[in-house]
């Protein structure tokens, strides 16, 4: 399935629409509009649940293998 296709799939799902940004262009953005990418994040953040982000202090970045628990 390509990436157009799953994001369809996605969207259609959400009932909603969805956007895509190719690594390439995120590097470019990030390079030249650093503020632009600080307000996203500062969004992203402040719409997490208290607990997420409590998750995230807590573990601090650590790389964890996937399919491995987090917390038991």
């Amino acid at each position: 399935m390509t990436m157009s296709q799953q994001c369809a799939l996605v969207a259609k799902k959400a009932n909603g629409i969805l956007g895509g940004i190719r690594k390439s262009v995120t590097s470019r953005i990030m390079r030249e509009q650093p503020s632009m990418v600080l307000g996203v994040a500062h969004t992203v953040v402040k719409r997490m649940s208290p607990f997420v982000r409590q998750m995230d202090f807590a573990l601090d970045w650590m790389e964890v293998e996937a399919g491995r628990a987090v917390y038991r």
